[in-house]
């Protein structure tokens, strides 16, 4: 008895480490729409497709949108598990255990919600599967697979040789017409061809995530 209570004295001193329970991590890839989960299908097979991603920690999926969803102005918000209703589950990407504690965990996350403010969202460069890799990445896992962000990064490439902005400013004036034109604008900027060579359809993540983000999700504030 006297061990024991010794043992916790010294592990609340910090001169004994608490014993950790290592806990799962996991990444969650979700197509952006009906129509753009059977064109994933095929540029899968490219190694590329437009997807929305989350990182699954302690119960609660992670991601990042440019909409402020709490009074910093943060892009960091969470929802459930495989249950972001703004897009379609697609699969699950077992990235392994993390013996980061829980509290660890939120402090990770609230530096993340400092640093990724939704007004620095760009849709080729800094989206929501940008920011599941830099997660991944803190919580000390290697990167995502390439194909999670290829897309982005052709978008990208293709945004500099036509003008830094341009082709971001292009999508995104068709994201502004509103949820209610999601359906047609995947099926007017989506084909296998643009699939594999553009990231036009990546406006359609700006769509859903303007409208969803901050009313289907919880900020970082009370999650743990």
């Amino acid at each position: 008895m006297a061990s024991q209570t010794w043992s916790s004295i010294l592990t609340d001193l910090g001169l004994i480490e608490q014993t950790r329970t290592p806990v799962r991590v996991r990444v969650h890839i979700y197509d952006l729409g009906e129509n753009v989960s059977v064109l994933n299908g095929v540029g899968r097979v490219f190694g590329t497709g437009a997807f929305h991603a989350g990182v699954e920690v302690y119960g609660r999926e992670w991601s990042f949108c440019p909409r402020p969803c709490g009074p910093s102005g943060t892009g960091v918000f969470s929802c459930f598990p495989k249950r972001n209703p703004a897009y379609v589950y697609r699969e699950t990407l077992d990235m392994g255990w993390t013996s980061l504690s829980r509290n660890e965990v939120s402090v990770l996350v609230d530096n993340l919600a400092q640093e990724w403010h939704c007004m620095r969202y760009d849709l080729f460069r800094q989206n929501c599967c940008h920011f599941a890799n830099e997660m991944c990445k803190r919580l000390g896992f290697d990167d995502l697979p390439s194909w999670v962000t290829s897309l982005a990064g052709a978008g990208a490439t293709l945004d500099e040789a036509v003008g830094k902005g341009s082709l971001k400013n292009l999508v995104v004036g068709v994201g502004e017409t509103g949820g209610g034109m999601v359906e047609s604008t995947i099926t007017t900027l989506v084909s296998p061809i643009a699939l594999v060579s553009s990231a036009c359809v990546l406006a359609v993540d700006s769509v859903f995530d303007l409208a969803m983000c901050c009313t289907t999700s919880n900020t970082r504030k009370g999650a743990y």
